[in-house]
């Protein structure tokens, strides 16, 4: 990895499952487990408006090495502080001169009005 990792992270996916209501559910089945990763936060947007509830969504940048293999729709679970991420853009960064680290945009949605601590 040519990135300096600051935190281990479990790469989640699989085929959704439904719960006891029909309702779908993110298969929590690990693809790669306990893989060293620079995870940045890059910023956060706040809605509420139209819900009445407060919502934040926190954007980060993850970037792991080029032989992990993730996709839109894999979650991403930050073994340091718990938190969980989806996966928006998987970004393929060429380069000739060397195999570069595969960059990912994350982001989570927190409901401020929560009283779970930043789920």
């Amino acid at each position: 990895m040519n990135t300096v990792a600051n935190t281990w992270i479990d790469v989640l996916g699989g085929a959704p499952t439904v719960d006891e209501y029909q309702d779908p559910v993110d298969a929590d089945t690990v693809l790669h487990a306990r893989v060293p990763a620079s995870l940045i936060e890059t910023g956060q947007d706040t809605k509420g408006e139209s819900t009445m509830e407060p919502m934040v969504t926190r954007f980060a940048k993850l970037r792991v090495r080029s032989t992990i293999r993730i996709a839109r729709g894999h979650r991403i679970k930050d073994r340091r502080t718990g938190f969980i991420w989806t996966v928006d853009t998987p970004v393929d960064v060429g380069s000739s001169a060397h195999t570069p680290d595969q960059r990912v945009d994350l982001r989570r949605t927190v409901n401020t009005l929560s009283t779970a601590p930043d789920a």
